[in-house]
C-alpha cells in the first residue's frame, strides 16, 4: 500500500526569531518507507539553524531553532515506498523587522573623503514587513 501523509499546517503570525516544528506524520502505508523534507523543491529543507529529525519509522520533525526571513517559503514531506508516494506541503511566512532610512532627513549628511563618499543617516522608524 502506497504512503498517506497526515496534514499538517504551520501556525500563522511567525516572527523573525520564533521557534517552529513541524510534523510528518506517516498514518498509512507497507514498510519500508522514505520520509524527506524539501523546501521550495530542493533539498535539504533546512540548511541553516534547523534539522530534520526521524523520529521513528513514520514520523519526521523538521526544526527551526530561530526563524529568519531566509526561512520562508513552501515546505513539503514526502513520503516513498515500492507502492508509491504522498506528500503535503505547507507555505511558512515569517514576519520581521526591517529599518527605513531616510536620506532626505536633517540627520543625513555627506562626505566626500579620498574619492569615497561617506554617507551618514538616521533611522527613522522600524516597520514590520512581510516576507513571502
Amino acid at each position: 500500500m502506497a504512503p498517506q501523509i497526515r496534514a499538517f499546517t504551520a501556525p500563522s503570525g511567525l516572527q523573525s526569531g520564533d521557534r517552529l516544528s513541524l510534523t510528518c506524520s506517516v498514518f498509512k502505508g507497507d514498510v519500508p518507507l522514505t520520509v524527506s523534507w524539501s523546501k521550495d523543491g530542493t533539498e535539504p529543507a533546512v540548511s541553516t539553524g534547523g534539522s530534520v529529525v526521524q523520529v521513528d519509522e513514520f514520523t519526521s520533525v523538521l526544526t527551526i531553532a530561530r526563524l529568519g526571513p531566509e526561512h520562508a517559503g513552501t515546505y513539503t514531506c514526502k513520503a516513498e515506498n515500492v507502492a508509491g508516494s504522498d506528500s503535503h506541503s505547507q507555505r511558512l511566512s515569517v514576519h520581521g523587522t526591517q529599518f527605513m532610512i531616510s536620506f532626505s532627513s536633517p540627520g543625513f549628511q555627506r562626505h566626500l573623503l579620498l574619492g569615497f563618499s561617506l554617507f551618514y543617516c538616521v533611522v527613522m522608524q522600524p516597520l514590520s514587513v512581510r516576507v513571502d
